[in-house]
């Protein structure tokens, strides 16, 4: 061996699945080539694929393999031990970065590209394409490694088409040999990846079954609407959506159309407030009325055109109580996107008016997160909103199906004393969880804006809105409620009786800081506690 000798880097033959490459192989590759000097970098693919790896290979050999049945890194079905050795000499140095390794390759590089990959956002520096499409359609259609189950219905595609809007240009994508071309859409299949880079970066979306032009939206900067196995949503983690695009990302390979386009359209109003400043982030314990507290606040801004972001959260910030179909984000979104759910991820108030803004709301989340979270940061006011324990907690048993069997000793209620907790610390000025987003946050009794009219007052004095509107959303004296808006704080009393009620609800460390916070808003069931 020359020590002298530079050596060279041969990559491949890739011969797996295109999502695999995208995923975990090419980013891995261009790790290894930026991590040393090279004297040449060969890439071994099939042709089609080489504009993955144009940033830094110097050479190209096409491979094309005799099967399509490959599979992920095993490459099942097809393999190639020696390419490498008319390109290369190991003996000398160089470096066979082999995706055929003998042993459980999975084992190998999963985890190596979770933490040492190098991602290129694809569509970079290209040009923009004559039409900037509304929707993209990936209608995978094809029986290779018998995947045939991730295949979806064209006629589920055409109804899909049907419902969009009509206005909407949208266009169907893929190889020619193994995607349909949607009855009402322009036919982009079989285009080169750079031109199909350049049309991602200018539609607002993909959509379709998961698959590798799914992922390789994603790697584009196009947000996508996808359906997956339920044991493959990691794909879709931010580690592997390096451009932390929005996903909508629905279990099971078969939804109904009827979702796919709510989906869509949900998608879609996401994407067109996103870039609204965010005028409230208002943050509530679970079952703390937060929703009905966001319609006033919005009342109160006849002026502004309000978009809520309706229980959002990230990676690192999770809503409670925690949800398997939430798909984590380094930016916020909308929990509920990933369900199966005809729900709205955004409700719209005042839409005549003059300025736009965005109120995100969170459920239950723990204060210590925020600092760190770029929506809190750009926010103009935080709001936090406390409800009294008692209430809260007969709320949710209440409300949630799963916990009206449950005694109050089930782990839930436990977190929402620990939650109760946390907030009312804050708000006594005994933590500093909130560091510098103290200054502009405020933090709301539930009790005490229910009833109190003076109260409300305050709380828009404090909040810097001005408004001559919605006098009569102000408040009112609890008197003048109607019976269900003044039982919204007495539910405790339907567990009066129940002696795991009130071991959850008198804590001393959490009904001290209650009396100073809510006052005299809780002295009905404060009078019993004492």
């Amino acid at each position: 061996m020359n020590p002298q000798r530079i050596p060279k880097l041969f990559i491949g033959p890739w011969i797996g699945e295109f999502g695999v490459e995208l995923l975990r192989w090419q980013s891995i590759a261009r790790t290894l080539a930026k991590s040393r000097p090279w004297s040449e970098i060969i890439v071994a693919t099939h042709p089609d694929r080489f504009f993955l790896y144009e940033d830094f290979a110097t050479k190209f050999v096409p491979y094309i393999p005799n099967t399509i049945h490959t599979v992920g890194f095993t490459c099942a079905g097809h393999r190639d031990g020696s390419i490498h050795e008319r390109h290369i000499n190991e003996a000398e140095g160089d470096v066979w970065l082999n995706p055929q390794l003998e042993a459980d390759t999975e084992k190998h590089y999963y985890p190596i590209s979770g933490c040492s990959s190098t991602y290129r956002n694809f569509s970079e520096n290209l040009p923009k394409p004559r039409v900037a499409y509304d929707v993209l359609i990936h209608a995978r259609a094809t029986g290779k490694a018998s995947q045939q189950f991730k295949n979806w219905s064209n006629i589920h595609f055409n109804a899909v088409v049907e419902a969009l809007p009509r206005h909407w240009r949208i266009a169907s994508t893929g190889a020619v040999t193994g995607a349909h071309k949607i009855k009402g859409t322009d036919d982009l299949r079989g285009i080169p990846l750079k031109e199909l880079a350049a049309h991602c970066r200018a539609a607002k979306m993909m959509i379709g079954p998961s698959s590798g032009t799914i992922h390789y939206a994603t790697h584009c900067g196009a947000p996508v609407v996808t359906w997956i196995g339920a044991d493959d949503r990691y794909n879709y983690f931010p580690v592997w959506n390096p451009w932390d695009v929005p996903v909508c990302c629905l279990s099971g390979w078969q939804p109904k159309p009827e979702i796919v386009v709510h989906k869509i359209l949900e998608m879609r109003k996401i994407l067109d407030t996103r870039q609204q400043p965010i005028e409230f982030l208002v943050i509530g314990t679970i079952c703390s009325g937060y929703r009905t507290f966001i319609e006033w606040l919005a009342d109160c801004m006849p002026q502004t055109r309000i978009t809520v972001w309706n229980t959002c959260e990230s990676d690192g910030m999770t809503a409670y109580p925690e949800d398997r179909d939430a798909l984590p984000s380094r930016h916020c979104v909308p929990k509920i996107l990933h369900r199966h759910a005809l729900s709205p991820c955004l409700t719209e108030f005042n839409p005549h008016g003059r300025h736009a803004g965005r109120i995100l709301s969170f459920q239950g989340i723990a204060l210590h997160h925020l600092a760190r979270q770029p929506e809190p940061i750009a926010a103009k006011r935080i709001v936090v909103l406390v409800r009294d324990l008692a209430n809260t907690a007969a709320s949710l048993k209440r409300d949630e199906v799963a916990l009206r069997g449950q005694s109050f000793l089930h782990p839930n209620f436990r977190h929402l004393l620990q939650e109760a907790r946390e907030y009312l610390l804050e708000a006594s000025g005994k933590t500093q969880m909130l560091g510098k987003l103290a200054s502009k946050t405020v933090f709301v009794s539930y009790n005490r804006w229910h009833t109190d009219m003076a109260y409300r007052r305050q709380i828009l004095a404090g909040l810097g809105i001005r408004t001559s509107a919605g006098i009569s959303q102000l408040g009112a004296a609890p008197t003048d409620l109607p019976p269900e808006r003044v039982s919204n704080n007495a539910r405790w009393q339907q567990f009066a009786d129940d002696r795991r009620f009130w071991n959850l609800i008198c804590d001393p460390s959490v009904h001290e800081l209650e009396m100073a916070f809510h006052g005299k808003a809780m002295a009905d069931y404060a009078r019993i506690i004492r």
